[in-house]
């Protein structure tokens, strides 16, 4: 009997191997996005794994001193992307969420629409990407929001292993992300493939 994706992050006896995906840019019209669906599954269709995350895509200009290399372009919503993915091919999916700008009202709507419109149930829930900023609506609050909500999600945060390297206490950042629901964690993996010398 084969697992869902659900019950893969949920349970802690293995680990789990995800895709990353955005969804297209706003404006782009269903037809289209339709497309590039089918062009990134024909992509997937030789890889073995075990579902595909939507980012949910914020501005982040305040996090970074550095100027963009590319303006900051809004997506189409994660989760209609996500959904398109999982009925053309059947394979799980994760959808972030960026809590920071909303009210606790719109993310309970965004919560109800994503369970029952969307039939998603794997969310990673993401906070103001910097302390700067009026945000008035914090991480902590969406997971006692959550929590209150008694509905059937798995609830990722996610781990950055470069905070770790400046700050040195991510780990503690993960067991209290626990504490307050997660199930799982992201985090990134880089694989360098180091081309063959030529003789």
């Amino acid at each position: 009997m084969s697992c869902s994706l659900q019950d893969k992050l949920i349970g802690t006896d293995q680990g789990v191997y995800v895709i990353g995906t955005t969804p297209p840019k706003m404006g782009t019209e269903d037809e289209v996005m339709s497309g590039i669906a089918d062009k990134l599954l024909e992509r997937l269709d030789r890889i073995a794994f075990d579902g595909i995350i939507v980012y949910d895509i914020q501005d982040e200009s305040t996090r970074i001193d550095t100027p963009r290399p590319f303006p900051f372009a809004q997506t189409r919503d994660p989760r209609h992307y996500a959904k398109l993915l999982h009925e053309k091919s059947g394979c799980g999916t994760i959808t972030y969420n960026s809590v920071a700008q909303g009210s606790r009202q719109e993310f309970e709507e965004w919560v109800e629409e994503t369970t029952e419109t969307y039939h998603q149930n794997n969310i990673v829930l993401v906070g103001a990407p910097s302390s700067e900023g009026d945000y008035k609506f914090s991480l902590n609050d969406a997971y006692q929001s959550l929590e209150e909500s008694h509905k059937t999600i798995a609830l990722g945060g996610v781990c950055i292993a470069e905070r770790h390297q400046k700050k040195g206490d991510e780990h503690e950042r993960m067991v209290t992300k626990q504490k307050e629901g997660c199930h799982f964690f992201i985090s990134k993996r880089f694989i360098t493939h180091k081309r063959p010398s030529t003789c």
